[in-house]
């Protein structure tokens, strides 16, 4: 399992990818074998995905990833670094002009799952199909979920333990 904090947090802004970088590294349930905080686009995590490939010799698990966006304009991530957020329309042309590579299916197969953690990208079915074909190509593609509520991230001091939680 891996997970992908897709941003940073602004400066004054409430503390959103940090939490979850947090939230990923100490919940019991939710802990993930590696977190990775340097990747800001789509095509920057496929290409980690790809050029490091998980240790046992299978296809990914789960993939979680994280980036502020709502179901109306897509993930708040660019598809390739430079470019405008992931939307499902974008993703397409991607796709199809051949511009985003799939994953070969020894890496990622119709038992991967791809968590993208973001606010109502669930409400966006064509945005979830698109994403399972980016990283799937015409072979076994992940299945790729999605919440359709709000997603955040929040941590609670009590008795000098915190708490992180995801909502």
């Amino acid at each position: 399992s891996i997970t992908f904090i897709l941003g940073e947090d602004e400066k004054g802004a409430k503390p959103y990818y940090s939490l979850a970088f947090e939230y990923y590294k100490t919940d019991k349930l939710a802990r993930t074998e590696n977190i990775i905080n340097s990747c800001r686009s789509l095509s920057e995590v496929r290409d980690y995905l790809r050029d490091n490939p998980p240790g046992n010799g299978r296809p990914w698990g789960l993939i979680n990833l994280v980036s502020h966006g709502n179901e109306w304009y897509g993930m708040n991530v660019p598809i390739e670094p430079g470019s405008r957020r992931s939307s499902s329309d974008r993703l397409t042309e991607f796709v199809d002009s051949g511009k985003f590579e799939s994953i070969s299916d020894n890496l990622m197969d119709d038992s991967t799952e791809i968590f993208l953690h973001s606010c109502g990208l669930g409400n966006d079915q064509d945005l979830l199909k698109i994403v399972s074909k980016a990283f799937g190509g015409n072979g076994k593609c992940p299945v790729v979920i999605a919440s359709k509520l709000k997603e955040y991230y929040f941590s609670v001091r009590t008795s000098n333990k915190i708490m992180n939680n995801q909502l």
